[in-house]
């Protein structure tokens, strides 16, 4: 890269700035701050809940939801035909 670069350019502020552009430790921190962001948006993506209150009001709805401890009851059937 360093030689297509030297070959390329002529000016001395133009070819320092695309070899620091190019340089190892420029790519090694943009990785690493790219990296970062994915993380942070990973931690704040989650669908869990976040505190005592939205912890137990998570609990209480996964209760009231059907097949739940709390989940209202269906309606009987009716076993024998009546007409």
């Amino acid at each position: 890269m360093d030689l297509i670069i030297d070959l390329a350019e002529t000016d001395p502020d133009r070819l320092q700035a695309l070899r620091q552009a190019v340089s190892l430790p420029t790519r090694a921190k943009t990785l690493q701050t790219i990296a970062l962001a994915l993380k942070t948006m990973g931690e704040t993506a989650t669908d869990t809940a976040k505190g005592k209150k939205a912890a137990r009001q998570a609990s209480a709805e996964a209760a009231r939801a059907p097949g739940g401890k709390f989940a209202p009851r269906a309606a009987p059937r009716l076993v024998a035909d009546n007409t």
